[in-house]
């Protein structure tokens, strides 16, 4: 089977000749390679004899109405400032040479709510081509899907405001809060049908779902409820809903079993997660997983230790469709491509 076919089979709960394994890549690991490493992650995978899945393709583009944006940098601080006709936002970011960071979010009180909403409500949403770029790179080697929203609290605890200001303003003013998370849901169901007609088998949905982060009440109600609408749209339009969910997540297993959504993206073991892919097959037999390496331990373990976990890891997610062997989120900064290239020849080499 190519990797297109292979990735696509397993999608669908078909039977595969190997299971597909495709690291999840972006600009940590390219950014720590030597000159004349891979220099996308296309090349990368290619390079390791591993298949490709690129979800990262946005399927649309954004058209701003009556707001300006205006960006500078001062050292190692981008400073982006938003004027709306119902006030201004302000974002701080530090970049340092391996990550950006937020370090002044844009919703900093109950004042920047308004102009928040004013920016989401007016912003119009048309498709572009990306799939159909990222499919061309992939070619028969892989398979390109397509990145929806973030569902609204996730994306306002991780970007927009932060996780102490949002339980601030949920305590303190739940009524605005809840209007503008009303209002950004709206927005985004006008995103993903705009997606559910792009030429691709599946929407990926960037959650970081964590109980680091959000108890399972407050996610039930902030989250997975908007995830149900945006899987009734996908399925509407003939794809599947994906979730890209890398924290913590046992604490959530009712809530995504009860879900539907058709999978769940970097499922992430201990010790930076706390779901092997073992107990994530029990406890979610009929949902699609996508990873089950800790990303830790490709970074830091020898080659010859790295093949032993992945035959440990397969052993644990045991026979049956519906599984892609990956990274628990991005493959870190500095991961020897030794390592890498260990999972695949492990991968080939296992016969369960």
């Amino acid at each position: 089977m190519t990797g297109r076919e292979r990735i696509l089979a397993s999608l669908r709960r078909q039977k595969v000749d190997r299971v597909p394994w495709s690291p999840l890549i972006d600009s940590y690991l390219l950014s720590s390679l030597r000159p004349g490493g891979p220099r996308d992650k296309f090349e990368l995978c290619r390079r390791i004899g591993a298949d490709i899945f690129d979800w990262h393709p946005q399927g649309r583009t954004l058209h701003y109405r009556n707001v300006e944006f205006d960006a500078r940098r001062s050292g190692d601080d981008v400073f982006t400032t938003i004027r709306t006709p119902v006030g201004t936002l302000t974002e701080r970011r530090m970049v340092t040479p391996v990550t950006t960071f937020i370090a002044e979010p844009k919703i900093k009180t109950a004042a920047d709510l308004a102009p928040y909403r004013f920016w989401i409500e007016t912003t119009r949403i048309e498709p572009d081509d990306s799939v159909r770029k990222s499919q061309q790179l992939c070619g028969d080697d892989g398979l390109a899907i397509v990145c929806g929203p973030q569902s609204p609290a996730q994306l306002l605890i991780g970007e927009e405001c932060g996780l102490e200001n949002f339980y601030f303003l949920l305590a303190d003013h739940e009524r605005e809060l809840t209007e503008l998370l009303d209002a950004m849901h709206a927005k985004n169901l006008e995103a993903y049908r705009v997606l559910a007609q792009q030429p691709t088998v599946a929407i990926l949905a960037p959650e970081d779902v964590s109980t680091t982060t959000m108890s399972p009440e407050i996610c039930g109600r902030f989250t997975f409820r908007y995830l149900d609408d945006y899987a009734d749209v996908a399925h509407a339009g003939g794809k599947l809903l994906l979730g890209h969910m890398c924290g913590r997540l046992a604490g959530m297993a009712s809530l995504i079993a009860g879900s539907r959504i058709d999978g769940v993206e970097s499922v992430t073991p201990p010790d930076i997660g706390d779901m092997p892919i073992g107990r994530a097959r029990a406890a979610w037999p009929g949902k699609i997983l996508i990873g089950g390496l800790e990303p830790a331990k490709l970074a830091t373990l020898s080659a010859p230790a790295v093949q032993a976990y992945v035959r440990d890891t397969l052993i644990a997610a045991g026979p049956g469709d519906g599984f892609i062997l990956s990274t628990g989120d991005a493959t870190p900064y500095g991961t020897p491509l030794e390592n890498l290239l260990a999972v695949s020849q492990a991968v080939e080499a296992f016969h369960g």
